[in-house]
C-alpha cells in the first residue's frame, strides 16, 4: 500500500500522506512553510473550528447549504471539538499573511471527516467566509478562552495563597529593599499585601482588555471594500443571522456579538485589544519576576528570605502556581 495519495487542487495534483485527514492546500503550505516546525495551538484551532460549525448552520437557515450537508459539517466539528485528530493540523505559525493556509487546513479536515456526504472544503465548509474574517476572530475567541479558563483563575490562586501567607506572616520581620540593597525592615505581611494588592489591579485591567476581545464579526460581503460591507450586510439583513449571533449563543459569555452598526465598524477597524492583551500579560510577567527577584536578591540576608519563599508561599500546589510564570 502506498504512502502517500493524489489529491487535486487549482495548481493540479500533489502528493499527501495516505492517512492524513487534509488535502492539497495544506500539504502545499507544509510544504512551502517549513520554517520553525512550530503548530498554532490546539486552542486556536477548536476556535476556527467553532467558527465552521456556526457558519454551517446559518448558511443551512439561509438556504444556502442542505440539511445533510450541514448535519455532517457539525458532527465533524463536534468530533474535533471533542479533541479528535489534533495532530491533523500541520501548518506552521509562519505562513501566509491572513492565515488562509490554517483556514484551508481546518476546512479540508472537517471536509474529509464528512465521509460521502459530498462536503467540499472551500464550497461548503467555507461557504461566506474568508481566512480574513476567521482567523481574526479565533484568534480573539481563543485568547478570550485562555484567559478565562487559565490565566485569571490561577492569577486568583496566587492572589489567595498570597494573601494566606501575608496573613501568618504579620510578626515575621524582614529587610525591606531599595535597588536592590537591604533598607527599613517592613513584615513580611506588609510586602505581600503589596504584591496581593499589585496583582489585583493587574487583574483588573487583564479582564478589562479580555472584554474588548468579546466583540468580533465577520465580513458577511467579502467583495466590498472593507468598510462598506457592514453598512451593505445590516440593510440585508444578514447580520440577524449571522455566524457571529450564533458563535454568541453558542459559546455563551466567552463571546459578544455586534449588535448595532457602530459596533461592527468599530470590531473591523479597531485591533487594539488584541495588541493590549498580551501587553497586559507581559507587564504582570514582569513585575512578578522583578519582585520575586527583588526578595532573592538582597546584599546580606538574602538566604533566609529565599527559604521563607520556597517553604511557605510557594509551598501548596506549586505547579499550578508556576503555570501563571509560564503563560505569562
Amino acid at each position: 500500500m502506498s504512502d502517500t495519495r493524489l489529491e487535486k487542487d487549482s495548481l493540479g495534483e500533489i502528493e499527501v500522506p495516505a492517512e492524513a485527514l487534509w488535502g492539497a492546500q495544506t500539504q502545499r503550505a507544509v510544504d512551502n512553510f517549513p520554517i520553525s516546525g512550530r503548530h498554532l495551538p490546539d486552542r486556536f484551532i477548536q476556535a476556527v473550528v467553532r467558527v465552521k460549525r456556526c457558519a454551517a448552520n446559518v448558511n443551512a437557515d439561509l438556504e444556502l447549504l442542505d440539511d445533510q450537508r450541514r448535519r455532517a459539517i457539525v458532527a465533524a466539528c463536534d468530533e474535533l471539538l471533542g479533541g479528535a485528530h489534533t495532530d491533523q493540523f500541520p501548518v506552521d505559525v509562519f505562513q501566509t499573511g491572513s492565515g488562509t493556509s490554517t483556514n484551508m487546513n481546518v476546512n479540508e479536515v472537517i471536509a474529509r471527516l464528512c465521509g460521502d456526504a459530498g462536503v467540499h472544503p472551500n464550497d461548503h465548509v467555507n461557504l461566506g467566509q474568508s481566512s480574513n474574517d476567521t482567523i481574526p476572530t479565533a484568534m480573539h475567541l481563543s485568547s478570550v478562552m485562555a484567559v478565562s479558563e487559565q490565566l485569571l483563575p490561577d492569577l486568583e490562586h496566587l492572589i489567595a495563597t498570597l494573601g494566606l501567607r501575608a496573613r501568618e506572616g504579620k510578626d515575621l520581620v524582614k529587610t525591606g529593599r531599595t535597588h536592590l540593597m537591604d533598607a527599613m525592615p517592613v513584615t513580611v505581611e506588609q510586602e505581600l499585601r503589596t504584591w496581593v494588592l499589585q496583582l489585583q489591579a493587574a487583574s483588573e485591567r487583564l479582564a478589562r482588555a479580555r472584554n474588548e476581545l468579546h466583540y468580533q464579526l465577520e465580513r458577511p460581503v467579502d467583495a466590498l471594500p472593507k468598510a462598506v460591507q457592514p453598512k451593505i450586510a445590516w440593510q440585508l439583513g444578514y447580520t440577524n443571522r449571522s455566524p457571529a449571533k450564533r458563535l454568541e449563543a453558542f459559546m455563551g459569555d466567552y463571546y459578544r456579538h455586534a449588535r448595532n452598526i457602530d459596533l461592527i465598524v468599530r470590531a473591523i477597524e479597531r485591533r487594539l485589544a488584541i495588541v493590549e492583551l498580551p501587553g497586559w500579560q507581559q507587564a504582570i510577567g514582569r513585575w512578578m519576576r522583578g519582585s520575586t527577584e527583588q526578595v532573592i536578591d538582597g546584599f546580606r540576608i538574602s538566604d533566609g528570605e529565599i527559604n521563607y519563599v520556597q517553604s511557605s508561599v510557594f509551598k501548596d500546589q506549586p505547579r499550578k502556581l508556576m503555570r501563571v510564570f509560564l503563560l505569562l
